[in-house]
């Protein structure tokens, strides 16, 4: 009868409508929270269809440059953080296929509380939000139990960070007696597009081992226009010179 006494009195009295209470999901060690889309009364659902997609070549293009194309078209259209979620595979994922690759990024949203992966690079095989257990069992096509993939954590898995300057499969034994698996998985802020940025902001040294005070605290428009030109045109280098056209006009 209340919420009935509200919405009248909205009518009627040109108040404003009463927004859904906001349930943002922080990221640890980056103060940095995922937006409660249903907040900002969207749906993932609108956002999932609203994903530029023709432009690009989903098939060639780095998996990483389209969820960040991905993630600051979100943030400028809707005004909203997202999320990147990667997810990193050990051996065993690709045992006897010659295409193999050591991880996927994704774009993610949090819905009513809910973290949902907006994942626009398979149109014929995802056609609506997934879960982020749906979203690495796709990914895995159903070689390795997903819901059993360890999530690597900023300040306890440090050895994990480590491994993503080495672009190779994540051990699936570790020392120390820490929890591992043939598959693991990390959420970072949206802002963020390769694996090895994440540790290069956190263990605080290059590739190299050397130190490094380097930061980053939003987008970084460099990042977005390689970003942006990668998805464009893949690995043809002749639309190189068109993509570099189209993304400086698109951003």
């Amino acid at each position: 009868m209340h919420s009935l006494v509200l919405v009248l009195a909205s009518v009627l009295f040109g108040a404003e409508p009463v927004q859904a209470e906001s349930r943002d999901i922080e990221i640890p060690g980056y103060h940095y929270s995922v937006t409660d889309i249903k907040s900002k009364g969207l749906t993932s659902e609108k956002l999932f269809s609203s994903l530029s997609t023709s432009w690009m070549d989903l098939e060639h293009s780095i998996c990483a440059n389209r969820a960040q194309v991905w993630s600051y078209d979100l943030k400028r259209k809707y005004g909203i953080n997202t999320g990147t979620v990667f997810v990193f595979f050990g051996k065993k994922v690709w045992k006897g296929r010659r295409h193999k690759y050591w991880y996927h990024a994704g774009t993610y949203v949090v819905e009513d509380g809910q973290e949902l992966v907006l994942e626009g690079s398979y149109p014929k095989e995802v056609f609506k939000p997934l879960t982020l257990i749906e979203w690495m069992d796709n990914e895995m096509e159903g070689v390795v139990d997903a819901s059993r993939c360890v999530e690597i954590k900023k300040d306890e898995d440090r050895d994990l960070t480590e491994q993503f300057y080495f672009h190779a499969f994540l051990p699936n034994v570790r020392k120390n007696g820490k929890p591992a698996y043939d598959c693991y998985y990390r959420k970072v802020p949206g802002y963020i597009a390769y694996p090895e940025t994440v540790a290069e902001l956190e263990l605080g040294v290059d590739e190299d081992g050397n130190k490094t005070d380097y930061s980053l605290k939003g987008y970084d428009k460099p990042t977005l226009l390689n970003a942006c030109v990668d998805a464009f045109a893949g690995r043809n280098f002749l639309k190189k010179t068109a993509a570099r056209s189209f993304c400086n006009h698109y951003y």
